[in-house]
């Protein structure tokens, strides 16, 4: 990180023992070590803090997402077309004067997958 080898170390030892004196030196290394625990303790407790309003916020996404796609909110806004209303006729403009469904609506599964064939081959 520091990008300090064992030469600069010792000379930083070195001119420790020199400015603080040997007596003093226990003392000054417990000091800065309770220092050091205090400064991990609170990132520590920062990153734990972060995570949970992370955890929150993503929760609540979720939820909102699953609701949107529950009410066809989600596609509607995505596309522009509604499901429940653009698929389902609100008009009998479908039928024929008859009653009946118009030709192309009777087709069955089968006799699309003819003609898509027959367009194919021709």
């Amino acid at each position: 990180m520091f990008d300090i080898g064992w030469s600069e170390l010792l000379l930083i030892a070195a001119v420790v023992i020199i400015v603080v004196g040997p007596k003093e030196l226990p003392h000054l290394l417990r000091s800065m070590g309770q220092i050091l625990n205090k400064v991990r303790s609170m990132s520590q407790e920062f990153r734990s803090h972060l995570d949970d309003a992370i955890k929150d916020t993503e929760i609540d996404k979720i939820r909102d997402d699953i609701q949107d796609v529950k009410s066809g909110k989600a596609f509607t806004e995505e596309t522009g077309f509604d499901v429940f209303q653009d698929l389902m006729p609100e008009d009998t403009s479908s039928q024929n004067h008859h009653g009946t469904a118009d030709a192309a609506t009777e087709m069955t599964p089968t006799d699309i997958n003819q003609n898509q064939l027959k367009q194919n081959k021709g």
